[in-house]
């Protein structure tokens, strides 16, 4: 497989993971479902319910701290878009589009910080300046 084929499906493997835990998840596995299913409409349905069954895997993955659990929902969906753009170049385009829906977009930052003993931790969604002028 064509290498730049290889990084559009990974990325969308990643943005349709990555979706599973946000506000525009409804919208974008509907979206996936449909490119999966495109030359066989019955299939969106069991595609859906595939989407669906892994998103409850990846949100209990990180409600327990189980990345390797949310890696490999991502990995069988980075295979499965990976053999789609195979059998369906015409798929590409799609999910290239895909990539920039709003519904994959992160609308906010996401932090996992532990801090222990004395440590200080900071958290910043932009720049963060210390020091300077005030």
């Amino acid at each position: 497989m064509d290498s730049e084929l290889q990084k559009i499906a990974a990325a969308a493997a990643a943005a349709l993971v990555g979706s599973m835990a946000t506000d525009g998840w409804r919208k974008a596995k509907d979206v996936f479902a449909a490119v999966c299913g495109r030359n066989r409409p019955e299939a969106v349905q069991d595609v859906s319910a595939e989407l669906e069954a892994d998103q409850q895997r990846v949100l209990i993955a990180r409600r327990t701290g189980d990345e390797r659990a949310e890696e490999d929902v991502r990995a069988h969906w980075d295979g499965r878009l990976r053999r789609l753009v195979e059998q369906r170049p015409d798929a590409v385009a799609e999910l290239a589009t895909l990539l920039h829906l709003p519904a994959l977009a992160r609308s906010e930052p996401m932090f996992h910080t532990h801090a222990q003993d004395n440590a200080q931790v900071y958290n910043a969604g932009g720049d963060m300046h210390f020091g300077g002028k005030g």
